[in-house]
């Protein structure tokens, strides 16, 4: 039997809460990790994915193996418990059973990379155990979001902290001071996982928020070394339904904006990350009418013509 199910509701269900007894402590940290600029990524919000994506959203899924209790399966969290500064494998494992059942769909509606599939990979839940970065790297993650191609290029990568550890509310306010660097050091562990990597797409999971992620890159001068900038958005676990930003919207949302084009995926300059919001206007002579068309999912729609 087919399902009805869209994937604005498979990306938009409650989750179980995950209890944390982590207290504030010292995280590991490497001097030689980028230095980070750290600034709201303020479009990044439930109105620019509508506008953007959410024609995909609101489409069934086709596919007759897509059922709601596979698609969402609250038993992938049931023992979850953050304790000893560790963000347990059960929340990447309920992120990547979300992704795959709902990205590969998605990219075949928008006519991306057709064929390649996209894939995820996160730690073990029995040994929790992290992954490592490439087959032989020394740089161990939680989640990697790649396409399944020779190169595997990355598309986005995740880290676990306790919010003790990381907390978005601590990451906005430069005026915490200690507290305030201190949160910023799993970000600039990610930094560097992302320099690695070359995706400016990842991600923070804690027990209380999906911190979203993209990191750019100034080009090192001759008396300096790069200058490292992070938008950041903070989405609550807790959050569900048609009618918020969610933790598993938020996740698909990246991938696809990685998906969308190299170029759109690659750590660059400020001033050259063309923003998610963005739509570019041009007079289509086919249809003798005036289009928009978003710089990311392709959407095309008319639009009156300039003033």
């Amino acid at each position: 039997m087919a399902s009805n199910m869209t994937l604005r509701f498979a990306l938009s269900q409650v989750k179980p809460d995950v209890p944390c007894s982590s207290k504030p402590a010292p995280t590991y940290r490497r001097p030689d990790w980028p230095e980070l600029n750290v600034n709201v990524w303020s479009e990044f919000n439930l109105d620019t994915l509508n506008k953007s994506y959410g024609w995909v959203l609101d489409a069934p899924i086709a596919l007759v193996t897509h059922q709601p209790d596979e698609v969402i399966t609250p038993a992938a969290l049931a023992s979850a418990v953050i304790q000893d500064g560790h963000v347990p494998n059960q929340l990447f494992a309920w992120n990547n059973i979300v992704l795959q059942q709902t990205c590969n769909d998605a990219k075949d509606a928008l006519e991306i990379t057709p064929g390649i599939v996209v894939r995820g990979e996160h730690g073990t839940v029995d040994t929790q155990k992290g992954i490592k970065l490439r087959n032989g790297s020394r740089y161990l993650l939680d989640h990697k979001i790649t396409l399944d191609q020779n190169d595997e290029p990355y598309l986005v990568l995740g880290l676990g902290a306790p919010s003790t550890i990381c907390s978005g509310h601590v990451l906005r306010n430069p005026t915490l001071g200690e507290s305030h660097g201190s949160h910023k050091w799993p970000l600039r562990r990610l930094a560097n996982l992302c320099k690695i990597a070359n995706t400016r797409y990842g991600y923070i999971q804690t027990e209380r928020e999906l911190i979203a992620c993209c990191f750019t890159r100034t080009a090192a001068g001759t008396d300096s070394e790069p200058s490292w900038s992070v938008s950041i958005q903070s989405v609550p676990w807790s959050s569900y339904g048609s009618a918020v930003l969610t933790t598993d919207l938020a996740l698909w949302w990246l991938t696809m904006l990685a998906l969308s084009d190299v170029k759109h995926r690659k750590i660059v300059p400020p001033e050259e990350v063309v923003k998610i919001d963005h739509w570019e206007t041009f007079y289509c002579e086919g249809r003798c009418c005036w289009i928009r068309r978003h710089s990311y999912s392709n959407l095309e729609e008319p639009v009156p013509p300039p003033a």
